[in-house]
């Protein structure tokens, strides 16, 4: 090999290696945003009665947020902070054997995440 071909392979080698660290970092800092943007979102619904009803429902809710999408968490917590049946949540959270949950805007949601 001459110093040439080396020299270049050289350079080919580090500017591999300086993508490949670029690459980390970037999916580094979109691993640090997805989980405070999680996290964030836990603590948002803590506060609404959608915690509630993710457990009476037997969903984890660390599961639910680790799993679940967070545009759809967000959505759902949306839904739960403009829900106009809250006499209805309250009175099904309360209720020990209440199966029904079909009033809750997002049942459906809930349901698919169950099956999945």
């Amino acid at each position: 090999m001459t110093p040439g071909t080396f020299n270049a392979l050289l350079i080919i080698w580090l500017i591999v290696l300086t993508a490949l660290a670029l690459v980390s970092l970037a999916l580094s800092e979109a691993t640090r945003r997805d989980l405070k943007s999680r996290s964030e979102l836990l603590s948002k619904i803590s506060n609404l009665r959608l915690s509630s009803m993710l457990s009476k429902r037997k969903i984890n809710i660390e599961s639910y947020i680790r799993q679940h999408p967070p545009e759809s968490i967000a959505n759902e917590a949306t839904n739960c902070e403009r829900c106009t049946d809250l006499e209805k949540c309250d009175k099904v959270l309360a209720n020990e054997s209440a199966q029904n949950f079909d009033f809750c805007p997002n049942c459906d949601d809930f349901d698919k995440f169950q099956q999945t």
